[in-house]
């Protein structure tokens, strides 16, 4: 099983019963606590922030998307995967639209369908995950086609570290969760993290996140359970255990609803602590969702966990917080183009919008409802 029993802030020796893997480490594990019953918090940016970037995203009839299905910082560009339109978008870290990758066909280089992507620090390598055919597709940074690689199975999600890939598993058949891949050798090796009652039971099921995230490390978050995975390039280890004290939601609940949406609605109607997702991690600073839309900041120094609803600043624009990939200091938010649209106009009516920053008007001037979206990028301190 990969839930851990309720401790308070501290960190312990992990017990191999709590461990349900073949190959994960027995390593120290944090105990994170979240108190969802404490009032969210409005926090002030520069108790926790140093700098901070508004990115418009260029909107032309080649660099629109539909949805961010995973967004990653890498090389001075920000890398968008958008999986209905089957595309990776790539930007300059102003906005400016570069290229995309969207080779869609039954050419021998070309796909029908993609899963996920990643890229490939060391080696400055995009690497697209494809369904139709089962196969990672290489390119360079600038977009140029490397080589196709031949694969077996489908999985959930893929993430690089130290010329290997991690893959999330999405068939219930197969007895672990994640898969290293071998670059160098296209070799799969052994897996880790034994399949439970529950993994099997949502392999097809879930939310639109990645499972699968990376930041210096590769962190695996599933929104049913509490423990939080990391693969940081030696092998898998329990590495963090989201406590939500007596909140925490019961694990027959879990077994008793059949999808997503019931798990859902049921969550949030009782305020239970459980859907954590987007799990992010920084020098100082974890981030994460828990009910799949609530915002926590974790001080790693302070061992407090903060739920916030909004954070203060200058620039009055408030997104919805996204865990990106890359290895940085930042904090990435996205808003909608036709919701700033929305909040620049009830600032024009209630008076606050004098008190903008010129960039700000600017941009609102310049953008329309149907604009890609809004990037708020803040550097933790």
């Amino acid at each position: 099983m990969k839930n851990i029993p309720y401790k308070k802030i501290y960190t312990t020796i992990v017990a191999t019963i709590f461990i349900s893997c073949g190959t994960v480490k027995n390593e120290q594990i944090e105990t994170i606590k979240v108190d969802i019953k404490s009032e969210k918090s409005e926090i002030e940016f520069a108790d926790y922030f140093s700098k901070k970037n508004v990115v418009v995203l260029e909107t032309n009839e080649n660099s629109t998307f539909s949805y961010i299905d995973r967004l990653f910082l890498f090389d001075n560009k920000i890398f968008i995967f958008d999986r209905k339109l089957n595309s990776v978008f790539v930007f300059s870290n102003n906005g400016s639209f570069l290229f995309k990758i969207n080779n869609i066909g039954h050419g021998p280089n070309e796909y029908q369908g993609l899963v996920d992507f990643t890229i490939d620090e060391k080696n400055n390598n995009i690497i697209l995950h494809s369904h139709r055919p089962y196969a990672l597709y290489v390119y360079k940074l600038d977009g140029s086609f490397v080589k196709k690689v031949k694969l077996n199975d489908i999985y959930k999600n893929i993430a690089s570290i130290d010329n290997k890939l991690l893959f999330l598993n999405a068939d219930q058949k197969k007895e672990h969760l994640l898969f290293d891949y071998d670059m160098r050798k296209n070799e799969k090796k052994m897996g880790s993290l034994e399949m439970n009652d529950l993994d099997k039971q949502f392999a097809f099921h879930g939310i639109i996140a990645p499972y699968l995230t990376k930041d210096k490390n590769i962190h695996l978050c599933l929104p049913y359970s509490e423990t939080i995975y990391e693969q940081n390039g030696k092998g898998v280890e329990a590495k963090y255990h989201i406590d939500f004290g007596n909140e925490k939601m019961p694990e027959d609940i879990y077994k008793s609803k059949k999808n997503f949406r019931e798990l859902i609605e049921f969550g949030r109607s009782s305020n239970y602590g459980w859907g954590i997702s987007n799990f992010r991690e920084n020098k100082d600073y974890i981030t994460f969702y828990y009910q799949l839309c609530n915002l926590v900041i974790y001080s790693k120094k302070d061992k407090k966990a903060k739920i916030v609803l909004s954070v203060l600043n200058d620039d009055m624009i408030y997104g919805s917080y996204i865990a990106h990939d890359g290895d940085d200091n930042n904090l990435v938010m996205q808003c909608p183009a036709y919701i700033f649209k929305k909040q620049m106009g009830i600032y024009k009516q209630n008076g606050k919008w004098e008190k903008l920053p010129d960039n700000i008007k600017k941009i609102d001037n310049s953008i329309k409802d149907t604009n890609n979206p809004l990037l708020l990028i803040y550097t933790f301190k």
